[in-house]
């Protein structure tokens, strides 16, 4: 008899197993199935030499309010970094850091060689408002990008080029800064009130721990899909699976 489920996932990445987490809730029966041997997608973590080695660069920030909604943040034993940033540019390495939590060190990074003078002052102007849009808990729509909303808000190319672009460009993958302004202002709410983290044992513990919390066989793992057609899913082994 082929095994029947309401809803068939296909990937154990973060959002799929956040969709199972959904309707299981629901009181359906989901059932994600993923390619690979372990769960998390592009979130995951090797053990080298007594090494744990993060695949990629990935940090998580503290303040997501879904990861707050959805995770157990204790039970990940998450352990934070110093809010801020280390710049090289051509005088040297200056650092940028939060004057609300480092006063101190905020105030040095008006002589960092990062910003100019006037560059501070569009700071607190661009932190107030990326405080607002965290608080709606914003999503990215196609407004404009922010390269442009950079630069209309005045900041200078050694703002943009120095602290922005590597910084952001990291985040987005995208040295233009083509993402939606909307989206860069949430971030950069979550940069402010949160910590960038890592969880003990390594990004891996993320999905695991969605995972755990799925009804048991919800999950199976080395499930290479083959094809997928209207309320079935082929898996490469052969076996159907209807929803």
């Amino acid at each position: 008899m082929t095994p029947r489920h309401d809803v068939v996932i296909i990937g154990a990445g973060l959002a799929g197993l956040a969709a199972a987490r959904r309707i299981a809730r629901a009181g359906l029966s989901p059932l994600v199935l993923e390619a690979a041997a372990a769960v998390g997608g592009r979130v995951a973590t090797e053990e080298r030499d007594g090494f744990l080695l993060d695949r990629g660069f990935q940090v998580f920030l503290d303040s997501y309010p879904e990861a707050r909604a959805v995770l157990d943040l204790p039970a990940l034993q998450l352990a934070r970094f110093e809010a801020g940033a280390l710049v090289r540019h051509a005088a040297g390495v200056g650092r940028v850091a939060d004057p609300w939590r480092s006063p101190v060190a905020g105030a040095r990074s008006l002589v960092s060689g990062v910003f100019t003078p006037a560059d501070a002052w569009r700071m607190l102007r661009l932190r107030a408002d990326a405080l607002r849009a965290s608080r709606r808990n914003a999503v990215a729509s196609l407004d404009d990008t922010t390269a442009n909303a950079l630069r209309v808000r005045g900041f200078s190319d050694r703002a943009v080029d120095g602290f922005f672009r590597p910084f952001f460009g990291g985040v987005f993958l995208d040295a233009e800064l083509d993402a939606p302004t909307s989206w860069f202002e949430f971030l950069f709410g979550m940069f402010a009130t949160g910590y960038a983290t890592l969880p003990r044992d390594g990004m891996r513990a993320i999905p695991q721990q969605l995972a755990a919390a799925l009804p048991a066989g919800a999950v199976r793992t080395s499930a290479r899909v083959r094809s997928v057609s209207e309320g079935r899913v082929e898996l490469a082994s052969g076996e159907q699976l209807t929803a």
